[in-house]
């Protein structure tokens, strides 16, 4: 069974603390927070117990924190795990380009990654997309740019002069958003915002900006939708000011030359637990209904957004 040590009181305040020093430093590129130096056990490999066999290594890019992705995807990959006869490991990494890496390299079997990352690993390398998640009927997310309901901030343009936070360098929800709207204004980062700097969780952002420590932030909506619900208060505290054109929602994938037996195990896996008792309960605890074939049609919104941003 999958499990990880955490000490999560302990990070979110490492983490505020260093995204308030963050703050003292105004008009550079975004400060970067390493999850690794605020807990040196979050990107190391969940190991099986004694015993047990080894056999289904799983990237987990940081869509959510290391503690929260443990405490709310275990399940899903015990059932996975246990579908295909093989014991989960669990690789968490710092940022999404680290996970696109264990992908590329062979280093997992399969990963969950963003939109923006499977793009770029599919034209690097022909990372395959194997299921995508539904929620409420879509398999789509968008990008919120939120704020707190008693900022006075009413729109995208008032976020200018202040501290914003971006999720990681290759988000589309937590960052290409973003500088789309940035690029509309004929502007960049460095000029717009105060100071920005980089949390490498949504669940992270969303803290950030509830507790006044940014002005704002971008997010995927799946995330932030799923943590108003858990916590009603944090809708109340907070408010969306901005929301993207749908994106593919984010993928399970795998690398091109993944043995298929194993490939088709795992497709199979995902796509039918939504017809099973167990599988249903997993995917109601994480807010999914199911989950499809991937198209890659549905990522072209993505690719026309990195097209804007990368070549201003």
């Amino acid at each position: 069974m999958a499990k990880a040590t955490t000490r999560p009181s302990r990070m979110l305040l490492l983490l505020c603390s260093v995204l308030v020093l963050a703050g003292c430093v105004g008009g550079k590129p975004p400060q970067v927070i390493s999850l690794r130096k605020l807990d040196p056990a979050a990107a190391d490999p969940v190991i099986p117990a004694e015993g047990q066999n080894a056999g289904l290594r799983i990237g987990s890019a940081a869509l959510i924190s290391p503690v929260e992705t443990m405490r709310s995807y275990s399940a899903l990959y015990n059932y996975i795990g246990q579908k295909v006869g093989l014991t989960p490991e669990v690789y968490q990494r710092r940022t999404y380009a680290e996970t696109n890496e264990l992908v590329r390299s062979g280093g997992v079997d399969m990963a969950l990654v963003c939109s923006y990352a499977y793009v770029l690993g599919k034209q690097e390398f022909s990372m395959e997309a194997i299921a995508v998640p539904v929620v409420r009927g879509k398999a789509e997310y968008y990008s919120y740019i939120i704020v707190r309901s008693d900022s006075g901030i009413r729109s995208f343009d008032d976020l200018r002069g202040r501290a914003f936070a971006f999720t990681d360098p290759i988000s589309t929800s937590g960052r290409l958003y973003a500088e789309g709207l940035l690029v509309d204004r004929n502007t960049t980062v460095q000029e717009f915002f105060r100071q920005t700097t980089f949390t490498f969780s949504h669940d992270n952002s969303i803290k950030a900006v509830a507790e006044g420590v940014v002005d704002g932030a971008a997010v995927d909506s799946l995330v932030y939708e799923q943590k108003v619900k858990q916590d009603p208060d944090l809708g109340r505290k907070l408010k969306i000011i901005e929301r993207s054109l749908p994106f593919g929602a984010p993928p399970i994938v795998v690398n091109p030359k993944l043995e298929p037996e194993l490939k088709r195990k795992l497709q199979a896996t995902l796509l039918t637990m939504h017809a099973t008792p167990e599988g249903q309960r997993v995917l109601a605890d994480l807010d999914i209904e199911r989950f499809v074939p991937a198209d890659d049609h549905w990522y072209d919104s993505v690719r026309a957004l990195a097209q804007k941003v990368r070549t201003r």
